[in-house]
Formats: C-alpha cells, sequence, structure tokens
C-alpha cells in the first residue's frame, strides 16, 4: 500500500478512500495498519509529499519562482497551502 501511495503521491486526488479501493481494502483497515506503525495516514501522506518536494527545492535553480509548480507537481492545489505545510515541517519558505 505504502508503495502504491508513492507512486501517486503527485496525484492531487489521492485519498484515503481511493487508497483503500485501489488496495482492496477497507478504509478502516488501512487507518489501522498506519496506525499499527504510530502515524496517522494523511499526515503521512503529507510529510512523504513534502520530503518530494524539497528534493525538487533543492535542485531548482530559482525555488522560489518554482515553488507554484513544485507543489502543483507533488498535489498541492494551493501553493500557499503548501508553503505553510513547508514552512511548518522544514522551518522555512521554499527558496529560503
Amino acid at each position: 500500500i505504502s508503495l502504491y501511495i508513492r507512486h501517486h503521491l503527485s496525484d492531487a486526488s489521492l485519498t484515503v478512500e481511493g487508497i483503500a479501493s485501489a488496495n482492496h481494502v477497507s478504509i478502516r483497515l488501512l487507518r489501522q495498519l498506519w496506525a499499527a506503525a504510530g502515524e496517522d495516514l494523511e499526515p503521512w501522506i503529507l510529510r512523504q509529499r513534502l520530503r518530494e518536494a524539497r528534493k525538487d527545492v533543492a535542485a531548482s535553480a530559482t525555488p522560489r519562482q518554482a515553488a507554484d509548480a513544485i507543489a502543483h507537481r507533488w498535489g498541492f492545489t494551493d501553493p500557499t497551502t503548501f508553503k505553510a505545510h513547508y514552512r511548518d515541517e522544514f522551518g522555512s519558505y521554499p527558496g529560503d
């Protein structure tokens, strides 16, 4: 399941319901699996997206200007929300 999620991280429509359906498990079981690992699924997905986005920011010649495109590339529909989550996770905005 985690491989499925990682493969679909860039899909803005990735949902718990969609993950469960694609992997033929119930939403309850999916949440239980992540809880058994000491995680909540949605925050885990968010962290995975942010980590991938951070790699792209680091590789960008113009990270500030590229931040919106990077946000969309990793499934964030609102660049402002992406930047706020990025700051919360890493302590600075993309490109700072």
